[in-house]
């Protein structure tokens, strides 16, 4: 199941007019048995560290949209509020409120985010939540779909292939 959860103020406020007899809006989706590891939530832009614990203890994930986040003026999503609680994350693009499909340019918006909050977004931590981020976030039980130690793997961008093959390392999320 892939929904949007906390992107803003006004949808927290109105699932909370919605469902008054709910503790928060993670709890409507808690409470009719949507959480788990099938479950990807996109922006969690104004997720609490309970709501973080809460999702990671589910197995659940949440999709990073830093272009929707900044054209919709939803906020910053706090990654390391969500890696404290070994929360699976993913790089998000967003097709309804995003200003770009391309993950170079998604990257560089989650770059800004994390500058924002005077927190760093490492080269390999990019890397991690473009790729095996999102995949691991999309189907956590589809080890064949994950990369591993001795595994190939294609990569392309600008300019790569006019460079040698190279073996590259990758540990998750470094």
């Amino acid at each position: 199941m892939q929904t949007h959860i906390s992107e803003n103020l006004q949808e927290v406020q109105w699932v909370k007019e919605l469902f008054p007899e709910r503790s928060g809006y993670l709890d409507v989706y808690d409470h009719y048995k949507l959480l788990g590891e099938r479950s990807v939530f996109a922006h969690g832009v104004h997720l609490c560290d309970d709501e973080c614990a809460r999702l990671a203890e589910a197995g659940s994930a949440v999709a990073f949209c830093p272009t929707s986040n900044f054209f919709l003026g939803s906020g910053l999503f706090n990654l390391p509020m969500a890696e404290k609680h070994q929360l699976n994350v993913g790089l998000g693009t967003d097709v309804g409120g995003g200003t770009s499909f391309s993950l170079l340019q998604t990257l560089n918006e989650a770059y800004k985010v994390m500058q924002l909050q005077g927190a760093r977004l490492s080269p390999f931590k990019s890397l991690y939540l473009a790729t095996l981020g999102g995949a691991k976030s999309a189907a956590p039980g589809r080890q064949d779909r994950h990369p591993a130690a001795g595994h190939r793997c294609r990569l392309s961008g600008p300019g790569l292939q006019r460079h040698a093959p190279a073996q590259l390392s990758l540990e998750a999320g470094q």
